[in-house]
């Protein structure tokens, strides 16, 4: 029997329509065409770019083509996951890239552990110290000496707790950034929790004075020439 639909002809094969009436009842409640996307253009919501093939970009029909569905998209995992509009970081309305982060933020959290971690973007490039702490030339940050340049532990940890004074994690001294040791004893010491210098990331850091530092890299030494023996 033909399809229910008036001049329509094709053999029915659900509830009286033909299967592309019926597809259409079902996707979107009723039996007209759904509505063509502008020449040029992607169909997919806000995607705004130039259109590739079958009503969509080079990005969604390569998606389409491989997982199915143009929003289904694979990280850099393997893993499958549907595609968002925009960025995950509250605000950013940068398309989504990788692991939900815009091209920005994605960069942020690869090279600190933290999409929200503000890089200067006159900075240069890091490079190790004798004693393995990684600096960067930041000449505007709060922090830089006159030489425009900043250690990176220090960096990171301020523009996460903020400027003034802040309590000792080890035994609640407060202690400064504006002061410096050993002129100052209550100058703020950025201590890494699992001692390894080159490890900057937010969840890493930690402020801490000077004795509770030394005393803690003292036990570290310590540690390790026994192991040596």
């Amino acid at each position: 029997m033909p399809c229910s639909v008036l001049d329509c002809g094709r053999p029915r094969a659900a509830q009286g329509y033909c299967d592309t009436h019926y597809r259409r009842l079902r996707r979107y409640g009723n039996l007209d065409a759904p509505p063509r996307p502008k020449r040029g253009e992607c169909s997919v919501k806000k995607c705004g770019r130039q259109h590739y093939g079958g009503g969509l970009c080079q990005r969604h029909w390569q998606a389409k083509r491989l997982h199915g569905d143009p929003l289904l998209v694979a990280d850099t995992g393997g893993r499958k996951r549907r595609a968002k509009d925009d960025c995950d970081v509250d605000g950013c309305v940068q398309p989504y890239r990788v692991r939900g982060f815009c091209d920005k933020h994605y960069r942020r959290w690869k090279q600190h552990g933290d999409p929200l971690v503000v890089i200067d973007p006159n900075a240069g490039i890091p490079w190790l110290t004798k004693g393995a702490y990684r600096i960067l030339r930041m000449p505007r940050h709060p922090l830089a000496r006159a030489s425009g340049h900043v250690l990176e532990h220090r960096m990171v940890l301020f523009d996460s707790i903020g400027s003034g004074t802040h309590a000792c994690h080890w035994c609640a001294m407060v202690t400064t950034w504006s002061n410096s040791w050993p002129k100052s004893a209550d100058a703020l010491v950025v201590d890494h929790l699992d001692r390894d210098r080159t490890n900057n990331v937010p969840g890493n850091l930690v402020p801490s004075c000077q004795p509770c530092n030394a005393k803690r890299a003292n036990e570290w030494r310590g540690a390790v020439k026994a192991l040596r023996q």
